[in-house]
């Protein structure tokens, strides 16, 4: 991610992301439909496993590299 981005409000993965509120607290699913400051929820979202993204096509799964931060090799 560049820096200085907000993830999935100013940037985003080539392939999206899908947000996956039922992972989430419930305060939290309240704070991303708030107009003003979901976009800092995305961003907890984030850094807290509120998204599925897919790895792009060039670049192994995390599981088959053996990484646990999806980052790869």
């Amino acid at each position: 991610m560049p820096p200085g981005e907000i993830p999935m409000w100013t940037w985003a993965p080539p392939s999206g992301g899908l947000e996956r509120l039922e992972d989430v607290p419930r305060w939290v699913r309240v704070w991303s439909r708030t107009p003003f400051v979901d976009r800092w929820a995305n961003a907890w979202m984030w850094r807290h496993g509120g998204f599925d993204v897919e790895p792009p096509p060039d670049r192994p799964p995390a599981e088959a590299t053996g990484s646990t931060d999806g980052v790869g090799a």
